[in-house]
């Protein structure tokens, strides 16, 4: 009985604390939660990021998020949701000719 108002005490301020940070600050929603498409591409040699990134911007693309994971060949592409059922694997077709004709490159593995 001693401890007992110590720990429904602590355990009322930590749950006042999580509840004021989660207010304050938000979540962090991911791909997972807010949609969208990824798209992992793997090129025959190194990836020009800014290269790539502008002309994903120059063709229409809104807000695309480009980053590196394996080797500096390999190329992460994330993309804001998008409207339509087969959405995700129109914008895939588009987002990998935009990247082709920009980098003047095959992807790894692509027939000549």
């Amino acid at each position: 009985m001693r401890w007992d108002y110590w720990a429904f005490g602590i355990s009322g301020f930590l749950l006042i604390a999580a509840i004021v940070v989660m207010g304050v600050r938000g979540f962090n929603w991911g791909l997972d939660f807010t949609g969208g498409t990824v798209i992992e591409i793997t090129l025959e040699k190194p990836a020009d990021m800014d290269v790539m990134r502008d002309a994903l911007e120059k063709a229409g693309f809104v807000d695309p998020l480009l980053q590196n994971f394996g080797s500096s060949h390999d190329i992460m592409v994330r993309m804001p949701p998008t409207e339509g059922a087969d959405g995700g694997q129109v914008l895939g077709s588009k987002v990998l000719s935009v990247i082709n004709e920009s980098t003047n490159q095959k992807r790894r593995g692509e027939a000549n």
